[in-house]
């Protein structure tokens, strides 16, 4: 009797050890945060507070703007992932996933760190003749006001191209404003 008492307390001891190094991996956090993005995203109801009105929980129209034949097995495979992706690619698959919806304000904000803190020395702004230099540091002080003819191999509509997916926008007025912003990071 002794010894299954002694043999259970050891593997109670060593389960609760292993969940709470479960609990404290990054990969175990991420799928956390999958849920509750998902939960959120797709409550349903709404609330009544005499002071701020009637809202809606989760987001309307879910199932048409994140049809479930593609939105549920993305949050799957995001969760069974989680262990392999770097921070910065689970940020950008998450940015990818909520801007699918094509609705401004469904978006991730992209984190400090996770891969993103490095800036280009550059700001840039798209006028109606294509992407230019708005800003610089001051070693690339003379850059400012040249046009960008390539980023890489892209021209500057291949690159907006590019990134459109993982920016969220209703039409390109919002992707221009947006995606500056975004190429400054590498």
């Amino acid at each position: 009797m002794h010894r299954l008492a002694t043999t259970l307390a050891a593997s109670l001891l060593l389960s609760q050890a292993t969940c709470a190094q479960q609990a404290s991996s990054p990969a175990y956090r991420w799928r956390q945060d999958i849920d509750a993005l998902a939960a959120g995203l797709s409550a349903t109801g709404t609330s009544v507070d005499f002071s701020r009105g009637i809202s809606s929980r989760g987001q309307k129209d879910f199932a048409k703007l994140y049809p479930p034949a593609t939105f549920q097995p993305a949050i799957t495979a995001l969760k069974e992932n989680a262990a392999t992706l770097s921070d910065a690619e689970m940020v950008l698959r998450l940015m990818q996933l909520m801007a699918s919806a094509h609705v401004g304000h469904n978006s991730i904000q992209i984190p400090k760190g996770m891969g993103f803190g490095r800036q280009l020395p550059l700001a840039f702004g798209w006028f109606a003749n294509g992407l230019a230099v708005i800003g610089a540091t001051p070693a690339y002080a003379e850059t400012i006001g040249l046009s960008v003819r390539s980023v890489g191999p892209l021209t500057p509509a291949q690159l907006l191209q590019a990134v459109s997916p993982f920016l969220s926008h209703e039409n390109d007025a919002w992707l221009y404003a947006i995606a500056p912003g975004f190429l400054q990071l590498y």
